[in-house]
């Protein structure tokens, strides 16, 4: 649980690296509360209500400084830049090109944006 945390806790920061484990478990985190909810709602006969989607609105947009700073620290730590994001413009295939580059292991020693995380953590 320690790794969801440490996304959330480093919110703004967009420099250094972030291993698969911080950023895959904040990944799945955000993506049960998000639809999750939406599946409760569902169930529940409240999801086409506005007081339903207004505090989920308020979830995503709180929401996006936090999944943009965790994903350029995950591609940093594969020695890619923030930039690469952009791929997620191209429908389909951005997303496979940037997931394919967010399960890639991360370098194992330092690289031109900082240590891992695990050395970050024993230092």
């Amino acid at each position: 649980m320690h790794w969801c945390f440490q996304a959330i806790k480093n919110y703004a920061n967009f420099s250094g690296r972030a291993c698969r484990r911080e950023y895959w478990a904040f990944a799945v985190l955000d993506w049960l509360l998000m639809y999750g909810s939406i599946v409760v709602a569902g169930w529940a006969g409240v999801a086409y209500s506005r007081w339903f989607y207004i505090p989920l609105g308020v979830y995503v947009v709180l929401m996006i400084i936090p999944r943009l700073s965790v994903t350029f620290r995950r591609l940093h730590d594969v020695n890619t830049t923030g930039a690469y994001i952009l791929w997620y413009a191209l429908p389909f295939v951005g997303l496979l090109i940037v997931t394919i580059r967010l399960l890639t292991k991360g370098d194992r020693g330092e690289n031109k944006y900082g240590l891992p995380c695990r050395d970050i953590k024993n230092a």
